[in-house]
């Protein structure tokens, strides 16, 4: 994994993320490029951010423009192994 900020860019970034053990336990956020170079924090950011959008698709299903954005998103839970 490698963060390039490009000097053009004048979008915001997410630098944070809180991920729901965090929460529970009460650690607020962490960095999220530590996030990303711990695979197993990793790991458990694109699990709820899969949990995620399946929540959203179950309330946006009938926009039939989103059905790339949950196809994509069933495909990336079946490579991880988890139910698409």
């Amino acid at each position: 994994m490698q963060v390039t900020v490009l000097p053009s860019t004048r979008d915001p970034v997410k630098c944070y993320v809180s991920l729901q053990d965090d929460r529970r336990a009460n650690e607020g956020y962490r960095f999220i490029v530590d996030v990303l170079h711990d695979a197993d924090a990793r790991e458990r950011l694109l699990s709820e951010a899969l949990a995620e959008l399946e929540r959203v698709e179950r309330t946006y299903k009938q926009l039939k423009e989103l059905a790339p954005i949950f196809a994509a998103a069933k495909r990336v839970r079946r490579r991880k192994g988890e139910r698409a």
